[in-house]
């Protein structure tokens, strides 16, 4: 997890293989039908037409294939969250606030599922989300190590009876 001594790599949701052939054959095929619309441009509105589809298949291929990412450089005090697209993420640095605690808790999804969310709270009420993930076991640890990064305690709200960890503690 640690990228370098000074950062974590809280949030990289890479997208798995399925999303990723299609949203490549998505891209392939709007690049094809933009190839025939140049090829064969008319004034016509069939061409108005081509291109709006070459347009929403873009879209779909971009939504598969975007991840999600955030980085906290605690020496730097600073973090950054953003998209990306392959190895390009596009995100600003932001001062990081002074953190009071870390939480981990369960969301409930449209679909009857969960996932479990880690914020980290600073100023009382306000929070960063740094990372989600649908494995609560995954979603523990990092809490854990960044609460050991932090030196700070954290929330374990996973379950309605909410569990104080103090001071890193891994159990």
């Amino acid at each position: 997890m640690p990228d370098t001594p000074n950062q974590l790599i809280l949030l990289r949701n890479d997208r798995n293989i399925v999303h990723l052939v299609l949203a490549t054959l998505g891209y392939t095929l709007s690049l094809w039908l933009l190839y025939k619309l140049v090829l064969h441009h008319t004034n016509t509105v069939e061409s108005i037409k081509r291109l709006g589809g070459i347009i929403i298949i873009i879209g779909v291929a971009l939504r598969l294939s975007l991840i999600k990412e955030t980085i906290i450089d605690i020496e730097k005090q600073r973090y950054r969250q953003g998209f990306g697209l392959g190895t390009w993420v596009f995100s600003k640095w932001r001062h990081l606030p002074s953190i009071e605690y870390i939480s981990v808790f369960k969301q409930a999804l449209s679909d009857g599922n969960h996932q479990y969310q880690i914020n980290l709270w600073y100023q009382k009420s306000k929070r960063i989300t740094a990372f989600e993930c649908l494995d609560k076991e995954k979603a523990i640890t990092i809490t854990q190590t960044l609460a050991h990064n932090f030196q700070l305690d954290w929330l374990d709200a996973t379950s309605p009876k909410k569990i104080w960890h103090k001071n890193a503690q891994i159990d």
